[in-house]
């Protein structure tokens, strides 16, 4: 138990980079489900504004940052982690805003996660079963400003 005391809590780089890898490993068909539950955080949470403009974001609503750390960690103790990939793929985003020096990181991400735009669309309706309802998918190719 002392030695969970002194274990090294990982960087945001260090998520980022882990979460990058996960990706790379993945096979475009089965990203296009990660694909369409990131435009589907993002059409959801239209009150904090437009996610793919995320500085504007972050400059109204600053605690979007603590907002998707929070509920990618919802999601994930409450057994929906598909669902959470949106949240994380946000996460990174506001968080590579906010440090420049992951920008680069960030943009590595969002074209890994481009390779599933395709298949997004075939994903709306996977997780009804699960959830209740159907993911919302309108522009799955999109990548927010300043990440092309």
């Amino acid at each position: 138990m002392i030695f969970r005391l002194f274990k090294k809590k990982p960087t945001a780089e260090d998520q980022l980079r882990d979460f990058i890898d996960r990706l790379s490993q993945s096979p475009a068909e089965d990203l296009g489900l990660a694909v369409a539950t990131v435009e589907h955080t993002a059409n959801a949470q239209f009150i904090y504004g437009d996610f793919y403009k995320p500085q504007a974001v972050l400059k109204d609503r600053p605690e979007v940052i603590q907002l998707a750390l929070l509920e990618a960690q919802r999601l994930q103790a409450s057994g929906l982690e598909v669902l959470a990939v949106g949240w994380i793929v946000w996460l990174h985003t506001f968080r590579a805003i906010m440090n420049p020096e992951l920008t680069p990181l960030a943009k590595s991400m969002w074209t890994l996660l481009v390779r599933g735009a395709p298949y997004a669309i075939e994903q709306i309706d996977t997780l009804v079963p699960l959830i209740g309802f159907e993911l919302q998918v309108e522009n799955p190719e999109r990548v927010p400003l300043g990440f092309e």
